[in-house]
């Protein structure tokens, strides 16, 4: 994938682009449609797809649950917003 990164490639079962081994969890999905939401520098595209495969590794499943705390995933909000999935602490 990159020896840049460090990161492992795998392949998926359902697409063509390959999963990130390191990951805790991985989507397979299929693209839908893209919108544009403006055309000017900066305008915003909104991606819709589809989830066809969602990978989780075994010790995040309890009950079909996943541990968000042990997953403790990033995601991106909006500019240089982010969130995570970590409980807080009292």
């Amino acid at each position: 994938m990159s020896v840049l990164a460090g990161l492992t490639s795998i392949p998926s079962e359902a697409v063509r682009p390959a999963r990130v081994a390191e990951s805790p969890a991985q989507m397979e999905c299929k693209l839908l449609q893209v919108i544009y939401v403006g055309r000017e520098p900066g305008a915003g595209v909104i991606v819709l797809g589809e989830v066809v495969r969602f990978h989780v590794r075994e010790d995040l499943i309890d009950d079909f649950r996943v541990d968000p705390d042990g997953l403790d995933a990033v995601g991106r909000m909006a500019g240089n917003t982010w969130v995570r999935t970590r409980i807080a602490s009292s």
